[in-house]
């Protein structure tokens, strides 16, 4: 721009030499002014540039720090402002940030900063440089929050896709935590899922699960003489020498698998089945010989038991069947499978205000599975939720209180060995049992059953709606757009629904996030 005007000063000069030019000289002349006026309109829009960047960076800084009143010192406090501003501003050539002016009272925190910008043409009049500057004042609000992960674990996830997913999680978690080990208005959980969900151990003997076989898939994939001889999954896994019930529970049956129906001892059908793949069949060449097989061994995938007699033998006598349930007080085979094999999620973490369990519980993450996101979803729900089984949560109507789950998911619903399993059952085994019982859909069509996962899905989310749940869901690395499609319908809202292309791009997505949330906890 410097060199174009020294070029129409050259001309200017030329022009009065010239006794011809009276014309062009007045026409020249009169460009001066509309050049100053161009060049200062230049030089006040990257003013104004700048003053727009100090602003954002002092809102978001506010937002964060604020946080932090009365939770720490308040040297501590300001210093920290100083560091998040740094960080939120990037300085450029020509402009000069002055240092930042942090304010700190009980309940406020002011801040403001200001910049010398150097001129590109003002300078021609004189005017080197101008000054901008911006301030913001938060007041911290003293509302509550309870915000619950609800994270694919899925074998997809494995290698850099599950590290990326930590690192971005333990940066949400440090935002909203902030410096303080206990937050007395926080509480966060974490559903890590895959196709099950793990409610933990610890709740074996807990009033909602189902101890005494009442709900009626306890009963599902086990002989008569179970029942007659009074045997719950829990028993069978206490007579299997070398096996415990690894945290896993089966789905409940629809419409119960996808809503936040309490869990009561009065109502069997709403208490929580353990995860039981049951022993296959197995066949040997002198069992075959003998009749004792119905189906070839290569059929099926989970045979960890010694068989004398399987459960597809229609024709076997009492005395038989009586040895099916006995086998049950053998050992598993060294083989990696058992009945609680594909129970690969981590525990359920219920609400807690502690900083260090919840990033213990993402730490702790690991990647095996298939996907079901129904299931997790609903999981998030009950975490959230004041009813049984998780009652950490606050009740819906309390006041100055916010509920906050965030989805993320890699792929599309997917049944465990659903195209593996040529054989009756139609699947391996999972939360909604084989497809042969029909409590998800009776096929082993993947698209039939993928399209039913996603009705189930659906539904789940407007569960979590109707509740007033601020939802926000996020596809990572996803190139399904039927999978988009549904997460986007799944929010709260479009405008929180994210889609990270890669793990590149995952930490902005949830510092994204940490921004929308804190901006609900602020008020300005």
């Amino acid at each position: 721009m410097a060199l174009r005007f020294d070029r129409f000063l050259g001309r200017l000069r030329s022009f009065r030499g010239n006794d011809g030019g009276n014309v062009a000289i007045i026409f020249g002349l009169s460009l001066i002014p509309m050049m100053l006026a161009m060049g200062a309109a230049i030089d006040y829009g990257h003013g104004n540039s700048v003053k727009t960047r100090i602003q954002a960076a002092l809102d978001a800084t506010g937002l964060m720090v604020a946080q932090q009143v009365g939770l720490m010192p308040d040297d501590e406090l300001i210093e920290q402002a100083q560091q998040i501003f740094a960080a939120n501003f990037h300085t450029e050539s020509g402009v000069t940030i002055s240092p930042l002016s942090v304010g700190v009272t009980e309940q406020v925190i002011t801040l403001s900063a200001a910049a010398t910008v150097d001129t590109y043409l003002m300078d021609i009049v004189g005017i080197d440089y101008m000054e901008v500057g911006a301030s913001t004042e938060i007041t911290r609000s003293e509302d509550s929050y309870e915000v619950v992960l609800v994270l694919d674990n899925t074998g997809s996830m494995r290698g850099s896709k599950i590290r990326a997913l930590q690192e971005a999680t333990e940066l949400l978690i440090t935002n909203l935590f902030g410096e303080a080990e206990n937050h007395p208005l926080l509480d966060m959980g974490l559903v890590p899922f895959s196709h099950a969900v793990n409610v933990g151990t610890e709740n074996a003997t807990a009033d909602w699960m189902d101890h005494q076989a009442r709900n009626p898939i306890h009963w599902e994939n086990f002989d008569e003489t179970f029942r007659q001889e009074s045997l719950t999954r829990f028993d069978l896994y206490d007579r299997i020498s070398n096996v415990s019930w690894p945290g896993c529970v089966e789905a409940r049956a629809y419409p119960l698998d996808v809503t936040d129906v309490e869990a009561t001892q009065s109502d069997p059908d709403t208490l929580f089945v353990p995860y039981f793949w049951p022993d296959e069949p197995g066949c040997s060449r002198r069992d075959r010989q003998r009749g004792l097989c119905t189906y070839p061994d290569d059929n099926y995938y989970n045979n960890y038991l010694l068989d004398v007699i399987d459960r597809t033998d229609r024709n076997a006598t009492d005395e038989e069947r009586q040895k099916y349930t006995d086998k049950y007080a053998d050992g598993v085979r060294s083989s990696g499978r058992g009945p609680g094999f594909y129970c690969t999620a981590r525990p359920i973490l219920p609400l807690t205000n502690s900083k260090s369990e919840v990033l213990d519980a993402v730490n702790g993450m690991t990647a095996n599975g298939n996907t079901n996101i129904a299931q997790g979803l609903i999981w998030g729900l009950r975490v959230i939720s004041p009813g049984a089984p998780f009652t950490e949560g606050k009740s819906y109507d309390e006041d100055n209180h916010h509920k906050i789950l965030i989805l993320l998911t890699d792929g599309y619903n997917d049944y465990p060995g659903r195209v593996n399993a040529y054989n009756m059952n139609q699947s391996f085994y999972g939360p909604y049992g084989y497809m042969s019982s029909g409590r998800l859909v009776d096929t082993n069509n993947d698209r039939v059953m993928e399209a039913e996962m996603n009705n189930r899905t659906e539904e789940a989310c407007e569960a979590v709606k109707d509740e007033d749940i601020q939802l926000f869901t996020i596809t990572f690395a996803v190139n399904d757009s039927n999978t988009q499609a549904l997460m986007r319908e799944c929010a709260t809202d479009p405008s929180m629904y994210y889609n990270s292309p890669s793990t590149s791009t995952l930490d902005d997505v949830f510092k994204a996030i940490a921004t929308r949330i804190s901006e609900l906890r602020i008020s300005k």
